[in-house]
């Protein structure tokens, strides 16, 4: 498309005076660009689109198909770094993302929700300010996230993701700690009856926070443990002297205890039971706590391949007689990458 066929269609799109047919055929041609990346680069090349696009959805007088596509267009936009970058050219975007949904009975809360998650996933939304540096938005924004009307939930589920991706950069990691309301907030969010999207998005935060090796005592003494543990646990029956060394919350479980249903959980919790193995006193707490012994169950009920790997990884970590020497003392106690643990986002559920 030439620039004069842009600038046509950015007339059609903005101009009120049109009637509201034309207007609605506008955005849904320029919604059919943004479908795929090179159409995205185009919407950015042309320099107008994105700012008029930014400017729209922050009014609140608009006619709501238009309003609904221009959303549509920018959740497209916000899937490629390119798009995010031009996105964040509009000062304090985020802020005002994070604003609108302090109010439960707003428009496009699960509009806005996504494109933050998809956002955060690129680490240039570190250069606008975002709720971490504010803690009266913070509390306001987790007070709208832990309502308990689950049409209410649904709405804001995508923002579980936004909180694990920004929990992949250790600068919002640090701010998480020094926050007492979102650390409670994360450790009692991960709840077998809520979304799918929201038990991914606490399961990832969990994963991150531990890789503060700084902090894994704080955690464990915070009650980290039986949140990890028992979403993978099952019905199983262990020795007495092995079932008094849990955690509490996890001895005597009911018959039909099931484990969580979606791997990328499970890997993620044990993926962080292998992150609290990088500092001598946690490896100890889990090895005093008879962790291995929920491992071994699960290995032999797992079937998914990468799962079963991460739980292996951390089967050699709980072997360890000497920290410094694996079970065989041939080699030492090496962690597996951080980087790669703190990558492995779901792209399925964010993109």
């Amino acid at each position: 498309m030439t620039n004069e066929v842009h600038e046509d269609l950015l007339n059609i799109i903005q101009n009120t005076k049109l009637k509201l047919d034309v207007r609605i055929q506008g955005f849904q041609y320029l919604l059919g660009i943004s479908a795929s990346h090179e159409g995205i680069l185009q919407i950015i090349s042309f320099k107008k689109y994105v700012p008029f696009l930014v400017k729209y959805i922050l009014e609140t007088n608009c006619d709501e198909e238009t309003f609904n596509l221009a959303y549509r267009c920018v959740i497209n936009i916000s899937t490629v770094r390119e798009g995010v970058l031009t996105l964040l050219n509009s000062k304090d975007l985020v802020i005002f993302f994070l604003l609108r949904i302090c109010d439960i009975h707003g428009e496009h809360i699960k509009e806005i929700c996504y494109i933050l998650s998809n956002m955060s996933r690129f680490d240039d939304i570190l250069l606008q300010n975002d709720c971490f540096s504010d803690a009266g938005l913070l509390d306001k924004v987790l007070k709208a996230f832990m309502t308990n009307q689950s049409e209410i939930q649904e709405k804001y589920q995508f923002l579980a993701l936004y909180f694990a991706n920004l929990s992949g950069y250790s600068d919002r990691r640090k701010l998480m700690f020094e926050n007492e309301r979102f650390l409670d907030f994360i450790f009692h969010s991960y709840n077998s009856s809520e979304t799918n999207v929201r038990r991914i998005g606490a399961a990832l935060t969990l994963r991150n926070l531990c890789s503060e090796q700084s902090s894994h005592i704080m955690l464990l003494e915070k009650g980290l443990l039986p949140v990890l543990l028992l979403p993978l646990m099952g019905s199983e029956e262990y020795e007495e002297e092995d079932m008094e060394k849990l955690p509490v919350e996890c001895q005597y479980l009911e018959d039909n205890k099931e484990r969580e249903k979606l791997p990328v959980i499970r890997r993620a919790l044990v993926q962080a039971l292998s992150l609290l193995c990088y500092s001598k006193r946690s490896w100890e707490y889990l090895k005093e706590h008879s962790v291995y012994c929920v491992v071994r169950e699960l290995h032999k009920w797992e079937a998914d391949f990468d799962t079963k790997d991460a739980i292996e990884t951390l089967v050699g970590f709980l072997f360890v007689v000497d920290y410094s020497k694996v079970n065989c003392g041939t080699d030492e106690l090496i962690a597996p990458s951080v980087t790669e643990i703190l990558e492995d986002i779901p792209d399925f559920v964010v993109a």
